[in-house]
């Protein structure tokens, strides 16, 4: 398929694999008007907690309509709010490199309510419950209700993986971490994007203290099979 017949990009962007950096070298090639970054509020209780209630509140049939680019911490399924053809990219991370950088990220927030899962510093934050910590990015492609800042309801099975795994299969680019520039050299050749294809630096914690990690590897299993399967996807 062409970029030409391409109608919709959905940048699925995990917690912590520079997302925000990505989205700001596609926003260079999408025009104002063209764009929806999803916002859901995972877990509180003050605003808008799903996919389907922030498009609803936040946006319009037609904005939906001619949107081309949506960007933003959404499950896997928003396209099922959009009319139309949608495909996904993904970058994955190493799932306890990704969870040392949310943890420093949510460190120098300045944000209370950001804050309230470090207390404890990094042994509080393992045993805080934030559903991320237990293979969060397959709870997100597998469309878990227990995702973003709400706690564990239940663990990770292997359906769940299985489901995670057939999608990160059908998306059409795929990245890791470790190697950005090409994740952004793969959308932008399949999405036509020319010119500055530079990623900016979003939302870098400064921290580079070392941390004893040792209780995040029995944590996400299923996560490193993904991240795995995703480097092999992404060196192809």
């Amino acid at each position: 398929m062409g970029a030409e017949r391409v109608t919709r990009l959905i940048l699925m962007h995990l917690p912590k694999t520079a997302g925000a950096s990505v989205r700001g070298v596609a926003l260079r090639h999408y025009p104002a008007g063209q764009n929806i970054h999803v916002r859901p509020a995972f877990g509180r209780t003050d605003t808008t907690r799903n996919e389907a209630e922030w498009m609803e509140t936040h946006t319009r049939f037609q904005q939906r309509e001619r949107c081309r680019l949506v960007t933003g911490h959404a499950r896997w399924g928003v396209h099922r709010l959009l009319p139309g053809d949608s495909e996904y990219a993904i970058c994955l991370r190493d799932p306890e490199e990704r969870l040392v950088s949310m943890y420093r990220w949510l460190s120098e927030s300045r944000q209370a309510r950001s804050r309230r899962w470090v207390r404890g510093g990094f042994a509080g934050f393992l045993a805080s419950g934030l559903a991320d910590l237990e293979n969060g990015m397959t709870r997100m492609l597998a469309g878990r209700a227990d995702v973003g800042d709400e706690r564990v309801v239940s663990p990770v099975t292997e359906a769940d993986y299985a489901l995670a795994v057939r999608r990160l299969e059908s998306c059409h680019v795929v990245g890791v971490f470790d190697d950005l520039p090409g994740y952004v050299r793969r959308l932008a050749g399949r999405y036509g994007w020319e010119g500055d294809l530079s990623l900016p630096r979003v939302h870098v914690a400064r921290s580079s203290q070392p941390l004893k990690t040792g209780g995040l590897a029995g944590l996400n299993e299923f996560d490193s099979e993904l991240y795995r399967l995703a480097t092999v996807r992404a060196a192809t």
